[in-house]
């Protein structure tokens, strides 16, 4: 959704896959404001690559997540969070923010770890996601960005980042299906249980279309949008039996 609102104890999470690659790099991964729906600002937070630790005084990469404005009033320092990174290479890994107010919340999760940041203070009426949303720049790529609202969660993410590792191997055929419409929007569907199992994929580069037609073959079965727009896929059992 296009600036979407937050209601009070909902989470925003933000999520992108890097490739890291550049040892010295100091640029954001991504970053992103928060404001009521009188347009005041009320929190901005962005997801650094970091080159050098103060504390410490010598070169230690770290992801930082930083709120740098609280909801509606100053942070005792900026709430943050931070942990030793270590370089991906050619692969890549999940990487997300998740804030929520009232509760208020920051949260970091990289691959399989969460990290809790220290809270952000104050309070905010009705906030919205702000429409410029910037990524990048990072020595490496960024893939697969996603916003959620709502009940995304930590098992979600992993769980996501697993089946990336293991180029979604073992799906069902209607699992498949299910998969590759949620990357295309969710729109409303009607999927009979396949009774195939599908190998491992690699979707870069490859429309939706693309996979959902490898699923139907590999099932033998039916993928098409009904006369109401609702994406229906037919089993083998089906076809076979009509």
């Amino acid at each position: 959704a296009t600036s979407p609102h937050l209601a009070p104890g909902e989470f925003l999470t933000i999520v992108t896959w890097v490739s890291i690659t550049d040892p010295n790099d100091f640029e954001g991964v991504f970053s992103f404001g928060l404001r009521n729906v009188g347009f005041t600002q009320l929190a901005s937070l962005t997801l650094n690559r970091l080159m050098f630790h103060s504390s410490m005084g010598a070169q230690a990469g770290l992801l930082d997540a930083f709120v740098f404005d609280s909801f509606g009033g100053s942070l005792a320092g900026d709430a943050q969070t931070q942990l030793p990174l270590r370089g991906t290479g050619s692969s890549v890994l999940p990487v997300a923010v998740q804030i929520s107010y009232s509760p208020n919340s920051l949260k970091l999760w990289v691959g399989r770890d969460e990290f809790l940041s220290s809270t952000p203070t104050g309070t905010a009426s009705n906030p919205q996601l702000l429409s410029d949303l910037t990524l990048g720049a990072m020595g490496g790529s960024l893939s697969h960005f996603q916003v959620h609202v709502g009940n995304f969660t930590h098992d979600d993410f992993v769980a996501q980042y697993e089946m990336g590792l293991n180029g979604l191997y073992g799906q069902r055929t209607d699992e498949r299906v299910a998969t590759i419409l949620s990357y295309a929007g969710n729109p409303p569907a009607q999927l009979d249980q396949g009774v195939t199992y599908m190998q491992a994929t690699n979707l870069g580069g490859r429309k939706p279309g693309e996979l959902i037609d490898d699923a139907t073959q590999t099932e033998q079965g039916r993928f098409f949008f009904n006369g109401e727009g609702v994406a229906t896929f037919h089993s083998r059992d089906r076809v076979y039996n009509v």
